[in-house]
């Protein structure tokens, strides 16, 4: 699970190293969906059968505990990582990996 978030800030820093393109929404960095979990009151952020890379899409994300999990709002999380005018962008919506937060348009 500690491989998570390395893998999308990955593909983060990757997509926030090329440059936008005018009226495109600006691409902010990657999502920690462990910490956003924990400071909802979690253990952590799991997809469930994670261990197959690519097999999980980008709907499968939970915060867990014990005995429960509970689906992740990914534009809540990038809200809370990169402020209120943030939010989700899948890049590929069969990888639960691909993902980034983007903001407003440049104008």
């Amino acid at each position: 699970m500690r491989k998570i978030p390395v893998i999308l800030a990955l593909v983060a820093s990757l997509l926030v190293a090329a440059p936008a393109m005018a009226g495109q929404a600006q691409p902010l960095g990657g999502l920690d969906l462990h910490k956003y979990c924990v400071e909802e009151g979690f253990k952590g952020a799991i997809v469930p059968g994670d261990e197959v890379v690519g097999h999980n899409t980008f709907n499968d994300w939970r915060c867990y505990n014990d005995s429960t999990t509970r689906p992740i709002s990914l534009t809540q999380a990038c809200k809370r990582q990169h402020g209120q005018k943030a939010r989700h962008k899948v890049l590929n919506k069969g990888n639960a990996f691909e993902i980034i937060c983007v903001g407003p348009p440049d104008p």
